[in-house]
């Protein structure tokens, strides 16, 4: 089966992606990216500029990684040793609904698509590619939490729980589609947002690993049924990035990779 990940040079997304990779080792598998990460929050203020930054210098670690690296021992690879891994360089889609996007799918003909933390929005005739269809892991609760840094509106209101959910893109809704699998955790109001985020992906990416298992055996995902539309929340703007701090809340240290690392060691 012919499995084409879809994501961001971002750290939660290669983080997400390297485990899928491992996981999955047994599919032809090729990434695509919709973009590098140095344009992301650019028009957002400084702290989503920072928090940018600081996801940046982390892909450079792992891109950076020796084959005998903590990171390695636990599964987790640069984007460089991924293309290795998958034996295919790393493509960028950042224009996926145009002609040339278009084509290169077309070209890559994969039997399923996934998604994780993909910044594009796919219409029909990109859905359409994949036999299989196209599935989303979203780094936020559904309904509830739609949209752009779910963790974080989560972490603001005050939630007990964030987590990932597991659902089907069939149209250019945002994080509308059927939902297959909501995991949640325990909100950790003592870490920072990002440490927050990274702990979403060994639960949210092994879920992932096991739909594509099922569907690769002929099996149908079961569909759950929503509550609700739930709420949409778009990138925080500097007034709410300042509420977050002022409620005692952080976006990140630096350290988070390695917290993340010791964590699964």
């Amino acid at each position: 089966m012919h499995i084409l990940l879809l994501g961001h040079r971002e750290i939660a997304s290669n983080l997400g992606i390297s485990l899928l990779v491992q996981g999955l080792q047994q599919f032809d598998l090729r990434i695509a990216l919709s973009g590098t990460g140095e344009e992301a929050h650019s028009d957002h203020g400084p702290e989503l500029a920072e928090l940018n930054k600081v996801e940046q210098a982390m892909c450079d670690v792992l891109d950076e990684g020796l084959p005998g690296s903590e990171a390695a021992r636990v599964g987790l690879f640069g984007f460089k040793d991924l293309a290795r891994q998958t034996g295919k360089p790393v493509e960028m889609l950042s224009r996926p609904n145009s002609p040339e996007g278009l084509a290169k799918l077309r070209s890559w003909a994969p039997d399923l698509i996934l998604s994780l933390r993909y910044r594009k929005i796919l219409y029909d005739e990109a859905i359409a590619q994949p036999r299989l269809g196209v599935l989303n892991l979203h780094s936020g609760l559904l309904p509830d939490f739609r949209g752009v840094m779910a963790t974080f509106h989560a972490m603001l209101a005050g939630s007990g729980e964030i987590g990932s959910t597991l659902h089907l893109i069939t149209d250019s809704g945002i994080d509308t589609g059927p939902i297959i699998a909501v995991c949640p955790i325990d909100a950790d109001y003592e870490a920072t947002y990002l440490d927050n985020v990274f702990r979403l992906y060994p639960t949210g990416c092994a879920r992932m690993v096991a739909a594509v298992n099922d569907l690769a055996t002929g099996k149908q995902l079961i569909r759950n049924e929503k509550s609700g539309p739930g709420t949409y929340f778009s990138t925080p703007t500097p007034s709410l990035c300042t509420k977050f701090r002022q409620a005692g809340l952080r976006l990140c240290d630096g350290n988070e990779l390695e917290r993340h690392i010791s964590r699964l060691l």
